[in-house]
Parts: structure tokens; C-alpha cells; sequence
């Protein structure tokens, strides 16, 4: 049976490839920043929709609730994030960003937001349609190709 070893060729799997690098790179200079690991910048960037239950985290991280658990821990030692009570629930806790932790995720992804922003306003409003419907059929490929994986 051979196997093939070539790279591929099609330019926008090539630009999907060293998207996907400089995003990779970009998030391990946010956790030395942060002093804290992909699995806990994966939890602090979830957390930016709002308070959620450890459960809804492990869920949505797909950890198990044990690993959540060590992960909030540590979280919460590092003073990232605090477990409060669930206004809608007392006997349920969520966990939530620190005030601190939204300043320094803010410092880290601004910038970055900054700039994607400029290259975009930099191109046609035509150009820009285009992109954005190009990256929502990627994004919706990986979705497809994720539940062929699983």
C-alpha cells in the first residue's frame, strides 16, 4: 500500500494552515503571558460570555467534570477566576472572570483585534462579504470534518 506524503497545494488550505499556526502561536504567547496553560486559556476564554457552571464548562471544554474541577482550582488559586453563587439556582456555583482577568485578557486580544480589524477596513466592502462568507464555509468544513472524527 503506498502512502502519499505530499503537502498540499490548494492555496486556501495552504492559508487555512498558517492561519491556524499563527492563531496556535498567538494563544501560547497569551498562557506565558497569563502564566497558565492551553486548557485554562480555552476556560478563561469561554468565561468571557459570562458565568457558567463547572458542568456547563466541562461540557463545553469536553474535560471531564474531575479535570474541570482541578482546572477552576487552579484558576481560582492563580485569582483568574471566582466560583459565586448562581442568582437563579442557590444550590448551584458558576464560576466567573476576576475583574483583573478582563483587563489582562483585554490587553492581550484588543491589540490582535485591532489589527485583524485594520486588514479588514483596508479591503472592499465587496472584498470583505466575500472574506467573512469564505471563513464562515471554513469554519462550517471544520464542523463537518469534526463530526466525521469524533
Amino acid at each position: 500500500m503506498e502512502t502519499s506524503h505530499a503537502q498540499p497545494h490548494d492555496s486556501v488550505l495552504i492559508a487555512c494552515r498558517e492561519l491556524w499556526s499563527a492563531m496556535e502561536s498567538f494563544d501560547e504567547a497569551a498562557c506565558r503571558s497569563l502564566g497558565i496553560g492551553r486548557s485554562d486559556l480555552r476556560a478563561l476564554n469561554m468565561l468571557e460570555n459570562g458565568p457558567l457552571s463547572a458542568a456547563a464548562l466541562a461540557d463545553r471544554l469536553v474535560l471531564t467534570r474531575g479535570s474541570v474541577t482541578a482546572l477552576v482550582d487552579r484558576l481560582e488559586a492563580a485569582e483568574l477566576v471566582a466560583r459565586q453563587p448562581d442568582p437563579h439556582d442557590r444550590r448551584s456555583v458558576l464560576v466567573g472572570l476576576q475583574e483583573p482577568t478582563w483587563r489582562a485578557l483585554a490587553g492581550i486580544y484588543r491589540p490582535l483585534g485591532q489589527l485583524v480589524a485594520t486588514v479588514g477596513a483596508a479591503a472592499t466592502a465587496r472584498d470583505r462579504r466575500t472574506l467573512v462568507r469564505g471563513l464562515e464555509g471554513i469554519a462550517e468544513a471544520f464542523h463537518e470534518a469534526r463530526s466525521a472524527v469524533s
